[in-house]
């Protein structure tokens, strides 16, 4: 029953937590720790003590999970969206053995709480949770049977470019839809009909409505959200200038940390001006939450001198870092190995 807990709970965890990261960065999780208690709490009637219990153990993994795994779920969608389509086996292999590899610690996470909380539940509380775990995988079952005539058909729409976009752009929409106000003004109603568009797959109808948003609510914080969606989908599909001149606008003015960071990270790797493409880095990391935001930064700070064949400057700041056991260790000897090599 214990693995059967840790397995649902935490699969459910992870596909919350992954519908509110984009494509570089991630959005504020001001609700998810709510969503992630109220979905635990519908396994039993638990008392307010054990509800209470509950809601402080996913406030608590929110806050682990943003500190240490959030930036490897942003790595993982980047290789997602990098993926050749022509030659794509290689990197799924990877970016699956990545994915484990977050399910693996994640799920490590959970093990002592819900080891310490399930030794006080009732035999009533077993029951009603094995209940509930029958159910779900009554439905389960059923949804795989209606599935599987599709199966075979999967692998040509997951490396369907299309579907590869579709995926940045239900993520973008989740994570606005979880962080905008739940009393919406005309403006914040308009970028939200922009994002359903993207939700939807039309992409030509979402930009229009998100440029629409731009030119008919001007010097609104939906405004400027609309600018960096748009300049973001542009960065996205190598439209570079656009994405400069947008991003550029937006950067500044957006109201969340991480969206910041996320904006800065871009700019500084379009900007042709290393200088310029450092102090864009260093607002990034201004605005980064964690110790491992800065460590990946500052891997893209050094990585951008190497292009610029800056290697004493690079290698200064590789130096600096301690990524023994950081996720990004496997950048950072890639990026040094290169630094290495210059002249």
């Amino acid at each position: 029953m214990l693995k059967k807990i840790l397995k649902i709970c935490f699969s459910f965890a992870v596909i919350v937590l992954l519908s509110s990261c984009s494509l570089a960065g991630s959005w504020v999780y001001e609700r998810l720790d709510d969503y992630l208690a109220d979905y635990f709490k519908e396994f039993a009637d638990f008392s307010d003590e054990q509800r209470q219990e509950i809601q402080i153990v996913s406030e608590e993994f929110l806050n682990w999970f943003s500190e240490n795994e959030l930036l490897n779920v942003v790595a993982l969608l980047e290789d997602i969206k990098e993926i050749d389509i022509e030659n794509p086996e290689q990197t799924v292999k990877e970016s699956y053995a990545k994915g484990e590899d977050i399910f693996r610690r994640s799920n490590n996470y959970f093990k002592k709480p819900i080891i310490s909380f399930s030794k006080r539940l009732t035999k009533d509380q077993i029951k009603q949770i094995g209940s509930h775990f029958d159910e779900l995988r009554n439905e389960r079952e059923e949804e795989r049977n209606k599935e599987k005539k599709e199966y075979s058909k999967l692998d040509m729409i997951v490396l369907n470019p299309i579907f590869l976009f579709l995926l940045v752009a239900t993520v973008t929409w989740s994570a606005w839809d979880v962080s905008r106000p739940q009393t919406s003004s005309p403006a914040d109603a308009a970028l939200s009909n922009a994002m359903m568009y993207f939700e939807r797959g039309d992409f030509d109808n979402a930009i229009l409505q998100l440029e629409s948003v731009v030119e008919d609510h001007s010097r609104t914080s939906a405004a400027t959200h609309a600018k960096f969606y748009i300049g973001r989908t542009a960065f996205i599909n190598g439209n570079n200038d656009k994405a400069m001149v947008l991003l550029s606008e937006s950067a500044a003015k957006l109201k969340y940390p991480t969206l910041k960071t996320e904006a800065y990270i871009m700019l500084g790797q379009l900007d042709s001006n290393t200088e310029k493409a450092m102090k864009l880095f260093d607002k990034a990391a201004k605005n980064a939450l964690s110790e491992n935001e800065i460590t990946y930064i500052s891997i893209l700070k050094a990585k951008r001198l190497v292009l610029d064949n800056n290697k004493a400057k690079a290698v200064e700041i590789l130096k600096s870092l301690d990524v023994e056991n950081s996720q990004y260790k496997e950048l950072f000897e890639e990026v040094y190995g290169t630094a290495l090599t210059l002249n």
